[in-house]
């Protein structure tokens, strides 16, 4: 008995080669799909990172600028601040028009403080008390205020005359002369230690004080009323 063993001819050959090469080829092709996915996620990842840095970045530099404008805004509020001299001073009876009867024994004066504003900036709720020994308070009973008018040069003033100036209470502009507050007459002894304090407020709303030379900032729930 003879067997016979036949062989594949050259067609399945053709047909085996050509699956191969498709699955090689599909292999390839999904290789590279994932790849590329692979670096698109990469990239995704790194562009996220960078823009998250970048804002981190942006979000620093922000923080730092205004620092340094609330810094700068500080100094220059402070510097205002300082720019409003206050001077205290004293008037006689006769020049305050005092028409209290007194000892003739006993001294007495008016006390006054004079406040000019030197800055650049118009300040307003001008206020001002006078502290006496023992944490006494005592408001004045007269306050002046002299506009820019009395800056005006005399050869434009000439046979001008003046309107009262419409101007709020306790408002004064870096080009008026100043503000006079005076109280009617004490004896000296109970001015002994006795001192001026003033308020205000800044340009940008912040209340200030000045108290025997120094400027503090206020409390915004601070009482400021005389």
């Amino acid at each position: 008995m003879h067997v016979v063993v036949s062989t594949p001819g050259p067609g399945w050959a053709i047909i085996v080669a050509a699956f191969g090469t498709i699955a090689v080829a599909a292999v390839a092709v999904w290789i590279a799909w994932w790849l590329n996915r692979q670096a698109g996620r990469q990239l995704a990842q790194e562009r996220e990172a960078a823009d998250k840095r970048h804002r981190e970045a942006m979000a620093a530099a922000d923080e730092r600028l205004r620092e340094d404008h609330l810094a700068a805004r500080e100094r220059e509020q402070r510097a205002e601040a300082y720019a409003v001299q206050v001077t205290p001073a004293a008037m006689t009876p006769e020049a305050f028009g005092s028409r209290i009867v007194r000892d003739p024994e006993v001294p007495v004066e008016c006390p006054v403080v004079v406040v000019v504003n030197h800055g650049h900036y118009t300040i307003t709720g001008l206020q001002a008390q006078l502290r006496t020994a023992g944490d006494g308070r005592a408001g004045y009973d007269k306050t002046e205020y002299f506009s820019s008018r009395w800056n005006v040069p005399s050869q434009i003033t000439q046979l001008l005359s003046w309107h009262q100036a419409d101007v709020p209470a306790g408002v004064l502009a870096p080009a008026d002369v100043g503000m006079r507050f005076s109280r009617d007459a004490m004896p000296v002894a109970d001015l002994t230690g006795a001192y001026p304090a003033v308020r205000w407020r800044d340009h940008w709303g912040t209340c200030w004080e000045h108290k025997q030379g120094i400027v503090r900032r206020g409390a915004e729930d601070e009482d400021w009323e005389p």
